[in-house]
């Protein structure tokens, strides 16, 4: 059983990276959602990157006091499966026309926020057991993705008025 708690703690061993460790886990379920997003049709896609948001937080749930208690401190920088959960939820919903440049856009702003953590973020993180470890990736996540949105309006409003300039 704990085997399996540090493989879920460590989002697959990738919170043992030397260095970064949260951005390597980030950086891995940046993947998964490429992979999402290339190999699964629309509908179907923001279900399973849903699906695996919610099973990063069960994980974060499920693993939590063992890494907690393993590593001796309240958030251990090796456990980033939070940081998989925030991931997948700064995936979630996105349309995706060009899957490797949202993906990019999408790690890069969550990163962001994460490390950064804004006012609402920092408060997350400071709540006790799993719910400060894997909050604040969460609303980093919703973040990111609210950000994330806004962008590819504005790409597309400029598209469509360099087409209607073109064009017309």
């Amino acid at each position: 059983m704990n085997r399996l708690k540090e493989a879920t703690a460590t989002f697959f061993y990738t919170g043992y990276a030397p260095l970064a460790p949260g951005s390597a886990g980030a950086a891995l379920a940046a993947l998964i959602c490429l992979a999402v997003l290339l190999l699964v049709a629309p509908p179907l896609q923001y279900a399973v990157i849903g699906a695996l948001a919610a099973l990063a937080v069960l994980g974060v749930v499920f693993a939590a006091k063992w890494a907690q208690a393993r590593f001796e401190k309240p958030d251990p920088p090796q456990m980033v499966m939070d940081e998989a959960a925030g991931m997948f939820v700064t995936m979630l919903f996105v349309p995706c026309a060009c899957p490797v440049a949202l993906v990019a856009a999408g790690f890069i702003l969550f990163r962001i926020f994460d490390i950064a953590k804004p006012s609402p973020i920092r408060q997350a993180e400071r709540l006790p057991g799993w719910a400060g470890i894997v909050l604040d990736d969460l609303a980093a996540g919703v973040l990111a993705n609210v950000v994330l949105r806004i962008a590819l309006l504005c790409y597309n409003a400029f598209v469509a008025g360099v087409m209607e300039k073109t064009v017309g």
